[in-house]
């Protein structure tokens, strides 16, 4: 039998070897744990930088029909914002967010919109004229009595609103 040799403090030097192990290999368990969660944080930040530049990417991506985040589009009448909404993009869906609050545009504001829209970011210019081609839109306003229409370039017809007379 082996005969147990004893620290100064009166404990087996078995005891402390243990205690000594125990406490190692405790403490690299906790620098593993720290490290894994470190680990699990850096995975996620990548994970989010990664879905980032994808969406930049995307953004950047000759398909992408979007608005600008930074530029929404306006419209003169709600139905125009329904016709643009309907149009998806191929690589994100929906452009822009719809419905929005509607303020009525005045007549001479609903003038002066296509030469602001001409000062708008390419991207933008591409996205309008997704849903309002060029050789349809600028559509003509004609009012009949009840009922204002906007007559496309290739003479269709489009209901906008109803007028409402004062009696």
């Amino acid at each position: 039998m082996a005969t147990k040799a004893r620290n100064r403090y009166g404990g087996s030097i078995e005891h402390a070897m243990g205690s000594q192990f125990e406490t190692d290999y405790k403490a690299t368990q906790r620098r593993g744990l720290e490290m894994s969660d470190h680990l699990k944080k850096e995975i996620g930040d990548l994970k989010r930088d990664l879905a980032e530049l994808q969406k930049l990417w995307s953004k950047l991506s000759p398909d992408c029909i979007c608005f600008p985040e930074n530029e929404q589009p306006s419209f003169d009448w709600p139905l125009e914002g329904d016709i643009a909404f309907s149009v998806k993009c191929p690589v994100h869906g929906d452009r822009f967010k719809w419905p929005v609050f509607f303020v009525y545009v005045s007549k001479w504001s609903r003038q002066r919109a296509e030469n602001l829209r001409q000062r708008r970011s390419q991207q933008y210019k591409k996205a309008w004229e997704t849903a309002f081609p060029p050789h349809l839109w600028p559509a003509i306003e004609e009012a009949t009595a009840d009922t204002l229409f906007l007559r496309l370039k290739d003479g269709t017809r489009i209901r906008v609103s109803e007028i409402v007379r004062k009696p």
